[in-house]
């Protein structure tokens, strides 16, 4: 892990304990190398900064094209890795893109949701990480991050502090060749929604296609 990126991780850690009382089970089942596809449900901005400091490894981040002229953007990006996602390639531009990381044994960090939820209640996923994970073969991570919807929901433009957050990480999951991506992206949406009822272990329950790393 690259000191800029150790900076930035140990800064998301102290604000988020401090002001959040973060607390957070099974980060080291993350796979330790290879390329592994880090999924997450999505309710505030602040999402990456809770899952960050859990995880031994560094993550990849995506970003749309479109800030490259921001310098808060060109600062951040300069200490941390970015799938710069290109105006008007859409969704099969971002798969694209997402698969050339993986490849190169990147850890790459997914919503699958698309969007930040409106509600704090989980979304339906996209296809798009069945897409990826037939392409690529790589592991699946799945967490959940609680209460950061409380502390900082879309559309508030500052976050309210002193709000409880909590992640659990879940078991990495592999699928076997010839899975159909639907199936991917159901068993995956399935583990984390019981990440969210609080069974840290039931990722791989009942599921003949996906198995434990």
């Amino acid at each position: 892990m690259r000191l800029a990126y150790r900076l930035i991780a140990g800064a998301a850690c102290v604000w988020m304990k401090v002001f959040h009382f973060l607390a957070s089970n099974g980060g080291e089942r993350m796979p330790k190398t290879g390329g592994v596809l880090v999924v997450s449900n999505h309710a505030s901005i602040y999402d990456p900064m809770a899952l960050v400091p859990g995880l031994s490894r560094e993550l990849t981040f995506l970003a749309r094209g479109t800030l490259r002229g921001s310098l808060l953007y060109r600062l951040f990006t300069a200490a941390i890795r970015i799938v710069d996602i290109r105006r008007g390639e859409g969704d099969r531009g971002a798969i694209r893109a997402i698969e050339e990381a993986l490849n190169r044994g990147e850890a790459v960090l997914m919503f699958p949701e698309g969007t930040r939820t409106q509600d704090g209640a989980l979304q339906p996923f996209r296809g798009g990480i069945g897409m990826i994970v037939r392409a690529t073969g790589v592991p699946v991570f799945p967490l959940y991050v609680e209460g950061t919807f409380q502390a900082w929901p879309k559309g508030k433009t500052l976050p309210r502090l002193f709000r409880k957050v909590r992640v659990r990480y879940g078991v990495p999951l592999d699928f076997a060749p010839g899975t159909s991506r639907d199936e991917i992206t159901s068993r995956v949406e399935a583990a984390i929604r019981e990440l969210a009822a609080g069974s840290p272990a039931a990722a791989s329950r009942s599921d003949r296609s996906a198995t434990p790393v």
